[in-house]
């Protein structure tokens, strides 16, 4: 599509849902998660202020309708070219497909030994289904978010918008500031990254770490 194409689709679409709900979407969501820096600065002319993301940016799809080869690796609070604040969405919960609340609390204990969010991707299809399997579905949510408030008394729900503003802002509360965790959580990090695992392997680093890291309580070995 031309730039000015996407200027007009997204100007469309932002006005449709403003008129709906009182006002302009601050979080986008793409489809299919292939998008492009025209369609972030068309994001960010519209109001949008946080882009969901996988991690990654892939801005097209090969000849037999598969994702192509990302073009950018994406972290938490990372910038947009329009200047939105980019969130990971990494985790999936979808019941009607198998997943159940152990996966949900092994997931956020990982994310918590990295110092990062959780955000679950999930659809409605699960829970507005046939009933019996709806009800399934509602009650493996519960299941998974009871758990989770027994494993951490601390955890904290917000919205994706609030969680922008606070990758965005160098006073959040939500900033760990002593350098020794900042320094722990930094290494397991690192101890973790695809693009470092070469490195690690053959020198003999990754083994220090994960000796050093090892958290026995958490049944998730970094």
């Amino acid at each position: 599509m031309e730039r000015s194409e996407i200027d007009g689709a997204v100007a469309e679409e932002a006005a449709v849902l403003a008129r709906l709900f009182g006002r302009v979407p601050s979080v986008a969501v793409p489809n299919t998660f292939v998008w492009n820096d025209d369609v972030e600065r068309a994001w960010c002319k519209a109001g949008v202020t946080c882009i969901v993301t996988p991690g990654r940016r892939f801005e097209g799809r090969d000849a037999s309708g598969a994702l192509a080869q990302f073009t950018r690796t994406l972290r938490n609070g990372d910038s947009s070219a329009g200047g939105a604040v980019y969130v990971v969405r990494d985790d999936y919960f979808e019941p009607n497909r198998g997943h159940r609340a152990e996966q949900v609390w092994q997931a956020v204990a990982k994310k918590r030994l990295l110092g990062r969010p959780a955000l679950f991707e999930t659809h409605r299809e699960n829970f507005i289904a046939a009933p019996e399997a709806a009800s399934a579905a509602l009650a493996e949510l519960e299941r998974a978010l009871r758990g989770l408030i027994e494993r951490h008394p601390d955890l904290r729900f917000m919205s994706t918008a609030e969680l922008a503003d606070h990758l965005s802002d160098p006073a959040s509360p939500m900033r760990e500031r002593v350098v020794g965790a900042r320094l722990q959580v930094f290494l397991r990090r690192i101890a973790l990254e695809a693009s470092c695992a070469r490195l690690l392997k053959y020198s003999g680093l990754g083994l220090a770490l994960r000796l050093l890291l090892w958290a026995p309580h958490s049944g998730i070995r970094v």
